[in-house]
Parts: structure tokens; sequence; C-alpha cells
């Protein structure tokens, strides 16, 4: 077990020193700008650097440029403090932006949030199970399953982002139904989901909105605490399942974002554990009567992100 700790510190390790590339303008004062160069013209440079997690768009008029390297190496520390190589400036200072800030001129007013590398979220919505009762039901009795099949959702998830676009994810989500035939038959259940996720980030123009794609891997217990002809009974049962999810999220401040989720998870168990007046027993069902855990989750979030 130890080995698989060394791996997981030592993956780590390495994303948290990783190096990226930039550019460095070097101003005619002496002064120079650790950035990335978006295009240039006859007249103007434009570049793009961070300032306390924003991405900001600026552009300067050659005439103040005195050299410009392309692929500047910078590094990040263990604590993700910038390192800056400076022996590729010599006699220059390196700052993230020059002191002489009038030769710098806006750029249609573009400030983009940086795309975050952490996620987190809280959510909560409606949930629908699908599967399909085995027999015909009368009104009063169709009115009893759509009970148990609808119910609410509450959940979280993390996400890790070590690329752009891919990244990793852990979840844990929660369905609760209920559900009454007489004063003497009754249902309260709930379905667990814990798993782990590879998800696809799609990230709009303005860097502020993206499409979160997800295939999720996982553990699901299921219990149903029920009373049937005037008997209290609990039956538990525990299986894996797997599900999908899409969330359209938008930041509305630079750490907190909204979402909106949709979400399918499917599964099935063939037994399960029933438990009556402190005796359990457990009970084997035919392939044609597994049941049935898949549904359709549809969830409102807060995220926060860094």
């Amino acid at each position: 077990m130890k080995k698989y700790h060394y791996f997981i510190f030592l993956f780590f390790y390495i994303i948290s020193n990783k190096s990226y590339s930039q550019d460095l303008i070097v101003t005619n004062v002496g002064d120079s700008i650790a950035c990335k160069i978006i295009d240039q013209t006859q007249n103007f440079i434009n570049f793009s650097y961070r300032n306390n997690n924003f991405i900001v768009e600026k552009k300067l008029r050659l005439a103040h440029v005195k050299s410009v390297t392309r692929n500047f190496n910078v590094k990040k520390d263990s604590f993700g403090n910038v390192q800056i190589d400076t022996s590729l400036v010599g006699q220059y200072k390196t700052t993230n932006v020059i002191a002489d800030t009038s030769i710098i001129t806006n750029v249609a007013d573009r400030v983009e949030p940086e795309t975050s590398t952490w996620q987190f979220s809280i959510n909560g919505g409606y949930a629908y199970r699908l599967f399909k009762p085995r027999i015909k039901s009368t009104p009063y009795e169709k009115e009893y399953i759509d009970n148990l099949k609808s119910g609410y959702s509450l959940g979280a998830d993390l996400f890790y982002f070590p690329w752009k676009k891919v990244g990793f994810g852990l979840k844990y989500d929660r369905f609760n139904s209920k559900g009454k035939r007489d004063i003497r038959t009754k249902d309260d259940i709930t379905i667990e989901f814990m798993g782990a996720s590879v998800a696809h980030r799609l990230m709009f123009q303005n860097n502020r909105t993206s499409v979160l794609t997800a295939f999720w891997l996982g553990y699901q217990p299921y219990r149903n605490e029920f009373m049937f002809i005037g008997q209290n009974y609990k039956s538990y049962a525990r299986t894996m399942g797997w599900g999908v999810s899409v969330s359209l999220d938008h930041r509305i401040t630079q750490k907190l974002a909204l979402s909106f989720s949709a979400s399918c998870f499917m599964g099935s168990f063939y037994k399960y554990e029933q438990e009556l007046k402190g005796s359990t027993r457990t009970i084997h069902l035919a392939r044609d009567r597994f049941e049935d855990l898949s549904r359709a989750e549809f969830t409102v979030g807060l995220k926060f992100v860094k």
C-alpha cells in the first residue's frame, strides 16, 4: 500500500513544480514584463499577464519596446510562487508589470478570470428513478409508485484539473424518496453514490462560462426502511454504479460560480439483506426481478473555484 502513497506524492510534487512558458518584453527604460504575447502589429504589441488570479489584456507601443524574448522560462516552486530565470534578463529588472504604466493601453476593457485548477461544489435538486413497474397498476397504486420514483438529490463534487481541458473528480450524491400506499404500507428509500470520474471541460470564449462533462464510476449503497402490513422492515443492498453528468458553469465572481447540472446514474442489485425485529436474512432475486437503481437528476449548485 505504501508504494501507492509514494506514487501519489510524486505525482502531485511533479505537478506543483511544473514549468510553463511565457514571453518577456523589455522596455526602453529597462523595465520588463513577464507575459504572454497575443499578437503584434506595426505599431503595437498585444499581451496578457496575471493580476490577482485574473488574466488582464493590454497593449504597448513598439516605440517603447527594446526587446522581446519568446518562450521566456518561468517556474513555480512547491508553494505556487513564480520564480523567474533572471539570467536571461541580465542588467534589466524583471517585474510582472512595468513601472511606467502610462505607456500601457487598455484593450477594450477585457479582463478575464484565470482558468481554475480546483473546483468544489454543493448542489441539490430534483431526481426521478427510471425503473418500470413489473405489473399493471391501478390508478391508486400508480400514484404510490410515482411517489417512490420522484425525490430529491443532494450532493457535493470536487474536481482537480492538471490540464486546462482534462481533470479528475470525486462525488457524493444522495437520493431520497418516500411513498405511502395506506396506513399499513409505506417506503422510505435512500440511494447513495460515492465515486470518481474523468472529466472534460470546454471553456467559452469569455473564459467565465464552461461546460463540464464527467464519466463516473463508484460504490452505490441502497437502503429502504419500510412498513408492510403493519410490520417494520429494513433492507440493505450494496452494488457498483456508473453515471454521466453534464454541467453548465458560469463564474459570477473571481472565486464563485453558478452550476446547472443534468446527471444520470445506472445500477442494479440481485441480492439484499432484510432485517425484521433484530433478525437478518439474505434474499436473492431472480434475473427478471433485479432491483433497478437508475435515475436522472437535475440540480443547481454553487461552485467554489481556485
